[in-house]
Formats: C-alpha cells, sequence, structure tokens
C-alpha cells in the first residue's frame, strides 16, 4: 500500500470533479458540473487562492486535500474572510463550548 499526495493541476479535474459529485450526491447536495469545474480552473491555476492535493493510494485517486485562501468551492468561489466567520468558528471547537455539550 502506497500513499501519496500530489498536488493537482488541470489534467486531475476529470477525477477531482467525479469525486466531488458523488460526495454532494451522497449528501443530496446539487451539482453544477460546469460551475465547479470553472472554480476549480480558477483554484488551481491561481496559487493566490490556495493549493489542492489528490490523494492517491497505490494507483488509483480515493480523494483530496484542500488548503483555501478564502476561496469557497461551496459558495461559487465567493470569498467569505474580514467578517469574523473564522474566529467563531474556531470558538465554536474550544473545549467546553455549549454545542459539544
Amino acid at each position: 500500500m502506497k500513499l501519496n499526495f500530489i498536488e493537482s493541476d488541470v489534467k486531475q479535474i476529470p477525477v477531482i470533479l467525479e469525486m466531488m459529485e458523488d460526495f454532494n450526491s451522497i449528501y443530496g447536495i446539487s451539482f453544477k458540473k460546469e460551475t465547479r469545474e470553472q472554480n476549480l480552473i480558477e483554484f488551481i491555476c491561481k496559487k493566490s487562492l490556495g493549493r489542492l492535493w489528490t490523494i492517491n493510494l497505490d494507483k488509483d485517486s480515493i480523494g483530496n486535500v484542500v488548503l483555501s485562501f478564502g476561496f469557497s468551492f461551496e459558495f461559487a468561489g465567493k470569498e467569505f474572510r474580514a467578517q469574523g466567520i473564522g474566529t467563531i468558528t474556531m470558538r465554536f471547537g474550544e473545549p467546553g463550548e455549549k454545542s459539544f455539550r
């Protein structure tokens, strides 16, 4: 068993789209392939937006890791920075937070 993390480029987009579509169908989330494809092209080509790695087990692509600097695939690429959302989210995960009781 060999696990690799490969920084994605536009050649991996069809495989990534297939994984995204499968994930969305499991949870009943709408999936517009053309929109997601354009988002992936933009995200992969503009390093200032973040990075995407494909997780490969042996020769099979089994998932991906996204490090985003504000880009959102869920919200069609719209940026939600500088609104305090990250701060609120970090507090949500703190020990003793009411949501975990």
